[in-house]
Parts: C-alpha cells; structure tokens; sequence
C-alpha cells in the first residue's frame, strides 16, 4: 500500500500528458496488462455462459413453466366459469318451465277442487231437500195421528169434564 503522501502526490499532479504518460505515472496495481485484460474477458465470458446454461435456463424454463400452469390455470377457469354460467342459465330455463307446470297444475287442481266441491254442495242440497220432505212427511203423519188420538180423547175428556163439573144426580 502506498504512503498517504504519495498518493496526495499522485492525485494532485496534473494529467495533460499521453495515455502512455499516464499509464506510466499510476501505480503498478493500477496498471493494465493486455494479458490481464484478455483473462478477464475471457473469464467473464465463461461465466457469462456457465451461469446462462446452468443457472438462468433452468430458471427461465421454469419461469415459462409456471407462466404455462397459470394460462392453463386462467384457461381452465374460463371454460368452468363458462360452463357454470351455460348450467345456470339451463337451471333457470328449468325452473322457469317447472314454476310455470306447477301454476298450471295448481290451476287444473283448483278448478277440479272447485268442481267437487259445487258437486258436493249440490249432493248435499239434494239430500237435505229429500231429508226436509222426509220430515214433512213424518210431521204430517204424527199430526194427522195426533188430530186422530185427541178427536177420540177429546169425546173422554168432555165426559171426564161433565162428570166433574155436574153433580152425580143431574146428569
């Protein structure tokens, strides 16, 4: 290493000489050699390619592998979503056509539920129609006999009445 006063020496002196001057003023480190130069081309070269081919394909090969599976990945997802998006409108059409069958059979059901029921409501009327006149029967029957019982039981209690409000003698 060099003493500090040399190397003020050397930075303040004045470099308006030729390159060989200069190359002659520095210090030996500093100094190119042709031979040190072509090494260390030749040296960066081979580490240029060594770590292309060992180090940056592999990385670059899986680099654009990975990018591969995440297109396919996207890909995938597109047609998925795709295909949900078909089954959903499928599944609403489905739904659509079943409601619609389900209001029709509502309908049909109610207008039959309706039918049966007049049906019934007409049955019924018929069967209290017979039943009222059943009863008029019944009633006209047990009045006329019991028209017939007091006209015989009227002539016994009119007697009953006599013999009671009349003394024995008078009759």
């Amino acid at each position: 290493m060099l003493p500090l006063t040399t190397l003020i020496q050397f930075s303040s002196t004045n470099f308006t000489g030729s390159p060989s001057e200069i190359l002659a003023s520095m210090p030996d480190p500093m100094r190119p050699y042709l031979l040190q130069i072509v090494f260390v081309m030749v040296l960066v070269t081979i580490m240029y390619i060594y770590l292309r081919l060992v180090f940056f394909k592999p990385l670059t090969q899986m680099m654009s592998n990975r990018s591969a599976e995440i297109q396919k990945g996207f890909d995938t997802k597109q047609i998925a979503a795709q295909k949900i998006a078909n089954e959903q409108k499928k599944y609403q059409e489905q739904m659509k056509a079943l409601r619609a069958k389900a209001f029709d059979r509502k309908k049909e059901l109610s207008s039959l539920a309706n039918l049966e029921k007049n049906q019934l409501i007409e049955q019924a009327q018929r069967e209290v129609a017979l039943l009222r006149s059943q009863a008029r029967k019944t009633i006209e029957q047990s009045s006329s006999e019991a028209r017939k019982s007091l006209d015989g039981e009227i002539q016994s209690l009119a007697d009953a009445m006599v013999r009671q409000i009349l003394p024995k003698g008078t009759r």
